[in-house]
């Protein structure tokens, strides 16, 4: 069982969608973000409602943990206390395999862009489209080992990135005054730089990067 689902207005964090990086198994690689969610966010129920759904059908009269529901408690698991952010909220990651194609973004008017950090980082509030579905993990012998339902990232909206908490790390970029008076600036290394009648290698050309498809 399948479910789609647009979460609005959640903060976004661990931001890998700009290409992809190795899976924790070693098997490929992949893109992936990390949802937080305040508790009174107004789409909870709906969210838990669709996980219920596919739990109940995929895995009928079966207790499943709730570590292997994708959502999880960010107070229960002292994240809260660990960082302010992070209290009252639920959080869960999502992921998008490598094969799938780039993480499809667009802006707050609809228009696609190729995300890069400057842009989109952990810490924006945006409208995050996903896919739930329930999973079943085999050992070699082909039983079942675990069973539970996750979710994978379909595409990102980015909604605000300026009146946000820019979330792990990141300076902000200092702001300098003119310098007065006249004042030379020295080359550490004088053999870096050219002879006088060298001239100055060119700069290859940018590569036009193509924007993905948005889902919506």
């Amino acid at each position: 069982m399948n479910k789609l689902i647009i979460l609005k207005n959640v903060t976004i964090s661990f931001v890998k969608i700009y290409q992809p990086v190795p899976k924790m198994s070693g098997n490929g690689n992949e893109f992936s973000l990390q949802v937080i969610m305040p508790k009174d966010h107004p789409q909870i129920g709906e969210l838990a409602g669709a996980i219920n759904a596919i739990k109940e059908e995929a895995f009928p009269n079966m207790q499943i943990p709730k570590d292997c529901l994708l959502v999880r408690d960010s107070d229960a698991e002292g994240k809260g206390q660990q960082f302010d952010y992070m209290e009252n909220t639920v959080f869960f990651n999502v992921r998008r395999n490598e094969n799938q194609g780039a993480v499809p973004c667009a802006d707050n008017q609809g228009k696609s862009f190729v995300p890069n950090p400057q842009i989109i980082f952990s810490g924006c509030i945006c409208n995050v489209h996903i896919s739930l579905y329930d999973y079943a993990v085999r050992n070699q012998q082909g039983q079942v080992m675990k069973r539970g339902v996750t979710g994978s990232l379909n595409g990102v909206q980015l909604v605000d990135n300026v009146n946000v908490q820019r979330l792990g790390g990141g300076a902000p970029v200092p702001q300098f005054e003119a310098v007065e008076g006249n004042v030379n600036m020295a080359v550490t290394d004088p053999s870096m730089m050219p002879a006088q009648d060298e001239a100055l290698p060119e700069a290859p050309a940018a590569a036009k990067a193509e924007a993905p498809e948005v889902p919506w």
